[in-house]
């Protein structure tokens, strides 16, 4: 069933997309020809509906059910709507490294939930997890820094910019990984 949702999703009903007015979808970019998108779209859908079940299942013996599912489905359009690609004027072009990147940021994220939610069933505090986390993501992230325009930001900026910074990073990262790791202790982590 979930290969059939896979090809139905990933394949039929984006190459109907495509042959309904194929000039559309002709030299969009860098492509030429508009196969690429449904490579693109079919290993998207055996990725959703094959690869991340059959992990959950055999990681952590979860059922999955219909409602998981149908949760699955319903985050993944809203992450289309709120993306843009719908949108005509967008000017939205997709590429190679940035699905990639893409792919990955999800893949790594999904490892998150699962590591904090075993972190969690083995008596380890959001708290404890989370600045582990983030300590983890700083020491990996600090090489790659642009140190010349922090710099220049800061200075621009003076006082109100680097308490700016601390309150944003506050607000952006700390406070949404501890409410999304407390979260974990109601549910499932896997699908």
């Amino acid at each position: 069933v979930a290969l059939a949702w896979a090809l139905l999703s990933g394949l039929v009903l984006p190459s109907s997309l495509i042959a309904s007015s194929v000039s559309e979808f002709s030299d969009i970019g860098s492509y030429g020809n508009p196969a690429i998108f449904l490579l693109y779209s079919l290993f998207q859908s055996l990725g959703l509906f094959v690869f991340w079940p059959l992990c959950v299942f055999f990681l952590f013996k979860e059922k999955i059910t219909v409602k998981k599912l149908s949760c699955m489905i319903l985050a993944l359009t809203g992450c289309m709507l709120v993306s843009g690609i719908f949108e005509s004027g967008s000017g939205m072009q997709g590429s190679v490294k940035g699905i990639l990147l893409g792919l990955l940021a999800a893949f790594f994220y999904s490892i998150y939930s699962l590591i904090s939610k075993m972190a969690m069933q083995r008596g380890y505090h959001a708290y404890t997890i989370t600045f582990y986390s983030l300590v983890a993501v700083m020491l990996i992230t600090l090489p790659l820094t642009d140190w010349n325009v922090t710099i220049s930001i800061i200075s621009d900026g003076g006082v109100t910019m680097i308490l700016f910074m601390i309150l944003h990073s506050l607000c952006a990262s700390v406070l949404s990984y501890v409410l999304f790791t407390v979260s974990l202790k109601h549910i499932d982590a896997g699908i």
